[in-house]
């Protein structure tokens, strides 16, 4: 079972890579850095795909903040405030302020999410690839982490 999985992931992302590299190199500079930001044919009136992509992307910024919310400021109550079970209301109020104030003022200082994309691409593009399987590897180790 194991090789059949590697083998359907093996070939999804060969075909996935060679299709993306010749799109790329056969436009090259007319790729917009973020891809459901390139403009449409003059043949086509309206990209259907591309324009739910964007809806998708919109979606995922607006639902973003008031997911992210709670675990924000679960997280500093804990780590900075070492508050136990529930907060007071004024903290819980300030730091839901203070959370959606630094959203607000990132979002007016960077206005191009393609550099805030690309930030978050290469923070956790480096997290996904150096820190998880290290800390995979001495969570599924029969050792001890002391040990390693």
């Amino acid at each position: 079972m194991d090789k059949v999985i590697f083998r359907t992931i093996a070939t999804m992302c060969t075909l996935f890579s060679v299709i993306s590299l010749f799109g790329y190199l056969s436009l090259l500079s007319d790729v917009p850095a973020l891809i459901v930001m390139r403009k449409t044919a003059d043949t086509i009136s309206n990209d259907g795909a591309m324009v739910f992509g964007r809806f998708l992307i919109c979606l995922t910024l607006v639902i973003g903040v008031p997911l992210n919310l709670h675990p924000c400021r679960s997280s500093i109550e804990k780590l900075c405030f070492r508050v136990q079970g529930t907060s007071p209301m004024w903290m819980h109020v300030l730091i839901t302020l203070l959370f959606i104030a630094v959203t607000m003022t990132t979002a007016i200082v960077f206005p191009n999410i393609v550099f805030v994309f690309s930030f978050l691409g290469g923070f956790c593009g480096t997290i996904m690839a150096i820190i998880i399987p290290a800390l995979l590897h001495v969570k599924l180790s029969e050792k001890p982490a002391s040990s390693i």
